[in-house]
């Protein structure tokens, strides 16, 4: 077995792995199966580049087409595991997102089946033996167009995701975001590079088609495993953190806030909670953590912060946090401490976030703002 092949056999088993961990947990959320369903896509598409590779000439027509297309299986996965990260339910309308892979499997089985000698399988590409409809010579475009397409969709949707959590959710929630962030950007940096070997591959003839797909397994395994790590690591915290947050928008948003009273009376009471009890100092505190802590529901706590103070749960938290740096900063009986270290001390979780919140706050970085203190009286 030589080493291109070992890293494709040893993806297939960390997946397998990793797979076991995921199913046998005795209460398995959405994102597991999602999750699950993820790796098996990828794990099939792996068993067909290698399978291929050794077994071509024995291999079904139908049977190879349907391994080649699982990547447009494994791309929508992606797309739908972002779009329910944060819900417990998946609408059944979601399966028109296998269309694609249906289309092509179709397509070409129908095709097989009217004329068996027009194409076969070869090296893991579909080779024409007479001149096909120009729609079928465009296959690899459309995997690259359907791919691409599922990704960005993924992206955008990330992008929308991070806002609902400002409005929502602090510190780990905004951990998860960028961590599917960065699980977008290893699926385009692994979509582009083997996009750009594959076609490097067959233009230039820099190389043989036989090994495309085995190097394009070993890519698949590198993959895998920075989805098992991380995907098993966060997968918990989608529900322990983040219930039904698309609900809780939806119905926020519906619900008539009444009478205005009322809310500047709520908004009253979370101020008093505030500064008072200063739950801002734990970094894990949550909108459901606040709207306890107050006595109210988590749909009112939303309403008065964002139409009576103006902010969203986030900024408002944030703010109160960096206040708390601000009294503290030169204190001596905070002295021994880094800025950092006081930032810590005072509920952020995070170096970027303090050090973005702070300079939107105040204008200034914390090391300089801590400097032209020095030097006033006021603050």
């Amino acid at each position: 077995m030589d080493i291109i092949t070992g890293l494709g056999v040893s993806g297939i088993a960390i997946n397998a792995f990793v797979l076991t961990l995921l199913l046998s947990k005795t209460r398995k959320k959405l994102t597991d199966w999602l999750l699950s369903g993820w790796l098996v896509s990828l794990a099939l598409n792996q068993v067909y580049f290698l399978w291929s590779d050794a077994h071509v000439q024995g291999t079904p027509f139908l049977l190879s087409v349907v391994g080649m297309g699982t990547v447009l299986v494994h791309t929508p996965l992606l797309y739908l595991f972002v779009a329910y990260a944060f819900r417990q339910r998946i609408q059944a309308i979601e399966v028109r997102h296998l269309f694609p892979f249906l289309l092509f499997v179709s397509v070409f089985g129908i095709t097989f089946r009217v004329n068996p000698g027009a194409m076969r399988v070869k090296d893991g590409f579909i080779v024409f033996l007479e001149p096909p409809p120009f729609f079928l010579d465009f296959y690899g475009v459309y995997f690259a167009l359907t791919a691409g397409t599922y990704t960005l969709a993924a992206l955008y949707r990330t992008r929308r995701r991070k806002e609902e959590m400002d409005q929502f959710y602090s510190n780990q929630a905004r951990e998860v975001i960028a961590w599917i962030q960065k699980l977008i950007v290893a699926a385009v940096l692994f979509f582009i590079t083997t996009w750009m070997f594959i076609q490097f591959s067959l233009w230039q003839e820099q190389a043989q088609t036989a090994i495309v797909f085995p190097v394009v397994s070993s890519f698949i395994t590198v993959y895998i495993v920075y989805i098992a790590f991380m995907g098993v690591r966060y997968s918990g915290v989608f529900y322990e953190t983040i219930p039904e947050i698309h609900e809780r928008l939806s119905k926020s948003q519906s619900e008539n806030p009444g009478n205005r009273a009322e809310l500047v009376k709520h908004a009253k009471k979370i101020v008093e909670a505030m500064e008072d009890r200063e739950p801002y100092l734990n970094p894990d505190l949550t909108l459901p953590d606040l709207a306890g802590l107050c006595g109210l529901t988590t749909v009112k706590t939303s309403q008065a912060l964002n139409q009576v103070i103006g902010k969203s749960f986030y900024s408002f938290v944030n703010e109160y946090r960096t206040r708390h740096f601000i009294r503290n900063m030169n204190k001596s009986e905070f002295g021994h401490l880094s800025l950092i270290g006081l930032a810590y001390e005072c509920g952020f979780k995070s170096k970027s976030t303090f050090n973005r919140f702070f300079k939107d706050y105040t204008g200034h970085t914390p090391s300089r703002f801590r400097r032209e203190r020095k030097t006033s009286p006021s603050v």
